[in-house]
């Protein structure tokens, strides 16, 4: 018999991905209530339904799925006790996240005379996102230290303190948002912390909104400015407006949705689907995803390190600036809570490094052959070529 699976609308390729399987119904994921799953078998969310007893009591749902890595939106034990099968995405934006970061970085770098190359990050949290920050910005030349008490140095590299990591030059959070045990990240960043960081320390937030207390965060804004990037906030959509006053960037909570994150979540539910259904899961996302407007380029020998090359080359996937815009006009609307929603349901199709090729040609320098190592580790895509400018489709 075919299924009934309720989803979120902002989770792309479902008709793609999950047609074979029974009929789809999209809902707004602020509206998916109990009422409207009653009689799914399958439900399938992102990061904003709140998934509980609360939703699932009177359900015969069987299956649910997170198109995200986060997972405080679910109630995970009581799942296990109803015998639901559960499944999230881990790591499926984890590139977009660093990109954001990245490309916030480089915004100050440019806007905000940070020289990035002589500045040590602190990264707090070192999973899918931090560890993969990290391996960045060693290609960038950028010193880092990172701060997770849950790793194991062994696996994870060396770490320092939570005071040490806290007294780099930029502060990037990314946890998830816990209220127990002993290393709780509700409100990890609060007045005390705020009060003993350095005035010039960078701190930038795309985890989860609650790891940094805005109304602490906003007083110590009111009495000493510092450089803060914000894409998430405490009670989204109604957040605190007036935070944004005070920002270098503020985005709507979109660091993860980059056209690649998103739709490598739907791929790896509909393969987590497939394999508890014990049937073949035979779709890929190279079926479905459009080449991006720029898909190739030729790297300028001129270049003389990844931190320039980056500059140029972001261009052509994102503009953070842009997604700044979209939320301070939006703030300046009555209906801008709403608004805020709308720009996450709306985003475009913002592409990762990965959608980019450079082209390098042979024979290169050694800088070149160097500098194309370390861009490919950032996530480019390189082909070696004889001719570059029989398919040069752009330019650095």
């Amino acid at each position: 018999m075919p299924m009934k699976i309720i989803a979120d609308e902002n989770i792309p390729y479902l008709e793609q991905f999950f047609t074979s399987y029974g009929e789809i119904t999209t809902v707004p994921g602020r509206k998916i209530n109990a009422a409207i799953v009653e009689n799914a078998d399958v439900l399938l969310v992102r990061s904003i339904t709140q998934v509980n007893e609360t939703l699932l009591k009177n359900s015969k749902v069987s299956f649910v799925g997170s198109a995200t890595i986060g997972m405080d939106h679910i109630d995970t034990q009581y799942l296990r006790d109803r015998g639901i099968e559960f499944h999230n995405a881990p790591g499926c934006n984890a590139d977009s996240v660093v990109q954001y970061v990245l490309a916030a970085l480089l915004h100050l770098d440019k806007f905000y005379h940070f020289d990035l190359a002589s500045k040590t990050v602190g990264i707090i949290g070192c999973g899918n996102i931090g560890s993969r920050l990290q391996r960045s910005l060693v290609a960038l030349g950028v010193q880092y230290k990172t701060y997770d008490p849950f790793l194991d140095e062994v696996v994870s590299g060396p770490q320092v303190s939570f005071e040490e990591v806290m007294g780099c030059d930029a502060v990037t959070l990314h946890v998830p948002i816990t209220t127990m045990g002993a290393f709780p990240t509700k409100h990890m960043i609060n007045e005390p912390v705020l009060r003993r960081m350095k005035p010039d320390t960078v701190l930038i937030n795309s985890s989860r909104g609650a790891v940094i207390d805005n109304q602490a965060l906003l007083k110590s804004l009111q009495e000493a400015p510092r450089i803060v990037v914000l894409d998430v906030w405490e009670n989204e959509p109604d957040i605190e407006w007036g935070l944004l006053d005070y920002l270098a960037i503020a985005t709507p909570h979109i660091a993860g949705y980059s056209a690649e994150g998103k739709a490598k979540g739907t791929q790896m539910l509909y393969q987590a689907l497939a394999n508890w259904g014990k049937k073949p899961a035979s779709l890929t996302l190279t079926q479905f995803m459009p080449v991006a407007p720029v898909h190739k380029i030729q790297l300028s020998e001129e270049l003389t390190g990844p931190i320039p090359a980056l500059h140029k080359l972001i261009k052509c996937c994102y503009s953070i600036e842009d997604d700044d815009k979209r939320l301070r006009l939006a703030s300046k609307q009555s209906d801008r809570n709403q608004r805020f929603d709308l720009l996450r349901k709306n985003y475009g199709g913002r592409r990762e490094f990965s959608s980019l090729t450079l082209n390098v040609q042979t024979p290169a320098t050694r800088e070149a052959a160097e500098l194309s190592i370390k861009l490919q580790t950032l996530g480019f895509e390189i082909s070696k070529v004889d001719d570059a400018n029989q398919i040069n489709e752009g330019a650095t």
